[in-house]
């Protein structure tokens, strides 16, 4: 999968394979965050997938880092993700995504009117089928939704929208997958995430006390 994270070349290096704008292929173009690519996005990115196929296109991922309630929001300390950003690549890969595109959501990108947004990251990245969520927004305050896309990109491209992903008439969310985790209902996470929860980290050096009383060293 080429990966470009754009304009991210400063702060990550070494472990992706950047992909130059100038090489991009028209392409199909799943557009979302992908928190914990759940069992919600998974539809909409395969729809974009067999889109993909039919019209003979390249299939692509936009996402977007940090969370733009970050930038945006009230409360702007770091976001907790169900995914971290390089676990949400690797899952995004084995969907059979070919290009992953990583927009860097800053203030600047915040306040780019809903026009430029799609001049400047979807017609630049030769999209021409946009596959997004029903409740997709973009542009300055959010101004732009899935019936300006369709109104505004019509020129440019085709636009599939994905409907209400719900169990048991719920809609399943990121949010609501961060609250599980939270309240710590993991045996409920894979009716709606599609697996179990994994954490990683690195345990530090500490002595546990097992069974036979003796002390064992983890590192």
């Amino acid at each position: 999968m080429k990966l470009l994270i754009e304009p991210f070349k400063k702060q990550m290096k070494g472990r992706w394979n950047w992909l130059c704008t100038a090489k991009t292929e028209p392409c199909v173009m799943a557009l979302g965050f992908f928190d914990g690519v759940y069992l919600g996005h998974q539809p909409l990115i395969n729809r974009a997938k067999k889109i993909a196929l039919q019209q003979d296109l390249k299939l692509a991922v936009m996402t977007f880092f940090p969370h733009p309630k970050q930038i945006i929001g009230s409360d702007q300390t770091p976001k907790k993700y169900i995914t971290p950003l390089e676990q949400k690549a690797k899952i995004i890969q084995e969907l059979g995504v070919e290009t992953l595109i990583v927009v860097n959501f800053d203030s600047a990108f915040a306040n780019l009117p809903p026009s430029e947004f799609i001049q400047e990251y979807l017609c630049r990245f030769k999209c021409k089928h946009a596959v997004a969520g029903f409740d997709f927004r973009y542009g300055y305050k959010g101004e732009g939704n899935m019936e300006t896309l369709k109104i505004e990109g019509k020129r440019f491209f085709e636009v599939t929208e994905i409907e209400k992903f719900e169990i048991v008439h719920e809609k399943v969310s990121s949010t609501m997958l961060r609250n599980l985790i939270e309240n710590g209902r993991f045996a409920d996470i894979p009716a709606y995430l599609g697996t179990y929860f994994q954490s990683h980290g690195t345990i530090n050096s500490s002595y546990f006390r097992s069974k036979n009383h003796q002390n064992v060293l983890v590192t």
